[in-house]
């Protein structure tokens, strides 16, 4: 009776009440729909446009600047020897305390095969096309300009008033060379005072003797006036003497630092040469794509300039943020131009990784999953 008197009751009941019945008694009807996965924060929505590509707007603006600051860095590069020593080592306190009290004019010394001082007009006419040399501004670029030949005729000269070989003795060793040995020899050999005297006066004829330039101080405000004041100084040898531009030789500290400046930057184009080349072909030997060897081979490059740019833009920071009157560490120097290589083989190596994580995600998760 009581169950029967129930079934009539629960047939009278409105047809919503059956399903507050069924849940009430803990029985499922129908499943609620699926509101679909979580959108990832790449998906996701700000300002009406997805964060992915915001993050792709960003990107491509930062990396509107990579261009100049590459180009920038790799002129700012600057080589002191001093710089590379540590700061309270002995011989770099004693190197800051001579230059103090000695240092003068930055100097070039050049010489080239053929320079002895029986041809003092090519120095002469070395030394006059020197002293006309003048930058942009119209100022000199050489302040003072030292020959062999010129000393030697200025110590026969009053009031020194030496002779030729006395003269020549004295500048041996710092402007002019020693006796050539076939001539030497000559000289060993002569058995009469007369025999003697012509020999030594051909020997002194043949040593090698140069000239000495004095950089103007505003030649040396910064490292691309100053290469320019020693490229200038080789060209004008080769001009007027009419010898090679590899048998010019020359020496000072301006040309050490010129010198490792170019040996630098020839470094790095042979390091980023073949480093892009076995970058790609590893690439593509693993990916077997050239569309993934491209992206690869894209992200470790950029990543490559990014690192030298970032040194640039800080030396401007430095100037305009931190209010400095010049550069510390926004410059480069030749150990610093090694780092693009080695970015540029991290990037690669991060790359390929990403990659492969990429495509394990989406064989589990599919696309949504893996991005």
């Amino acid at each position: 009776m009581s169950s029967a008197t129930d079934a009539d009751s629960a047939a009278d009941l409105p047809e919503g009440s059956h399903a507050s019945a069924g849940a009430s008694t803990g029985e499922s009807t129908e499943a609620a729909p699926d509101a679909g996965p979580t959108p990832s924060f790449l998906d996701r929505e700000r300002w009406g446009l997805k964060n992915w590509l915001l993050i792709a707007m960003a990107a491509v603006f930062v990396l509107g600047f990579v261009p100049r600051g590459v180009r920038k860095a790799i002129l700012s590069n600057v080589n002191n020897a001093e710089d590379w020593l540590p700061w309270n080592y002995p011989e770099s306190k004693a190197l800051r305390w001579f230059a103090q009290h000695y240092v003068g004019a930055k100097f070039a010394l050049v010489s080239w095969d053929g320079c002895t001082l029986a041809e003092k007009a090519a120095v002469a006419r070395v030394v006059a096309a020197l002293a006309g040399e003048k930058d942009e501004r119209g100022q000199p670029v050489y302040i003072k300009l030292l020959s062999g030949p010129a000393q030697v005729e200025s110590l026969t000269r009053e009031p020194s008033s030496l002779s030729t070989q006395q003269a020549i003795g004295r500048l041996e060793g710092a402007l002019v060379g020693p006796r050539p040995p076939p001539l030497a020899e000559a000289v060993a050999a002569a058995t009469s005072d007369a025999d003697r005297e012509r020999a030594e006066r051909r020997a002194d004829l043949g040593r090698t003797t140069c000239l000495v330039a004095y950089l103007a101080p505003h030649m040396t405000e910064n490292n691309q006036r100053m290469r320019s004041a020693i490229e200038r100084l080789r060209e004008v040898v080769v001009q007027q003497t009419g010898v090679a531009a590899d048998q010019v030789h020359m020496g000072g500290p301006p040309v050490d630092n010129i010198t490792i400046d170019i040996e630098g930057e020839k470094t790095l184009l042979r390091l980023a040469g073949f480093s892009g080349l076995v970058g790609f072909a590893l690439s593509f030997w693993c990916f077997r794509s050239l569309r993934l060897t491209w992206f690869v081979f894209s992200v470790s490059g950029l990543s490559a300039g990014v690192s030298l740019a970032i040194v640039y833009w800080y030396g401007v920071f430095e100037v305009v943020g931190l209010g400095y009157d010049e550069k510390h560490l926004g410059t480069v120097d030749a150990i610093l131009m090694s780092m693009p290589a080695v970015v540029y083989v991290l990037g690669l190596s991060g790359a390929i990784h990403i990659v492969n994580y990429y495509r394990d995600e989406r064989d589990e998760r599919g696309q949504h999953g893996a991005a």
